[in-house]
């Protein structure tokens, strides 16, 4: 498999709702991108499904805040970036054999792209479904670019482009 827009905001779609406290929309996020990650592969290597639990957990944590208002897109980065930190403090038991994985170069901009999908979608209240599509899609292209580093030939893979 493979990352796919499709696939985060499917699960945006089935686990996001009006929840009664912040804590359980940081959850339903997490879950989310969690298991759109899922998918991800590094060359041939799949993402070992259990290997991402830590990364998931510190998405959560680094969520908390994000209902004030106008800290949606910093704190989604906020949970994205630590995603992906803990991916590299985990990166053996997120891929097998893999020694470090480095976040894709769209995180740095990916405030400013939320922030115009927040304004679009507030102004031209827009329904869900097609709000957290254009969301979804947004936080897709800055995944884009992550490497997983492997020993190098002939004893493993070398540095693989996480798709």
């Amino acid at each position: 498999m493979a990352l796919l827009p499709a696939t985060l905001a499917n699960e945006l779609i089935a686990n996001l709702d009006n929840f009664v406290t912040e804590a359980e929309a940081t959850v339903a996020w997490a879950d989310s991108f969690d298991a759109y990650f899922q998918s991800a592969m590094a060359g041939v290597v799949p993402v070992t499904p259990l290997g991402t639990a830590n990364a998931k957990n510190a998405m959560a944590t680094a969520l908390a805040g994000m209902s004030l208002d106008g800290a949606g897109s910093t704190k989604l980065v906020a949970g994205i970036t630590a995603y992906w930190t803990q991916l590299n403090v985990d990166a053996f038991a997120v891929f097998l054999a893999c020694t470090a994985i480095t976040p894709p170069p769209g995180l740095g901009g990916l405030t400013g792209l939320l922030n115009i999908d927040f304004t679009a979608n507030t102004v031209g209240i827009i329904a869900k479904v097609p709000a957290l599509t254009t969301i979804a899609n947004t936080i897709h292209t800055a995944q884009l670019g992550g490497i997983a580093v492997f020993p190098i030939p002939p004893g493993g893979i070398g540095p693989q482009v996480i798709v």
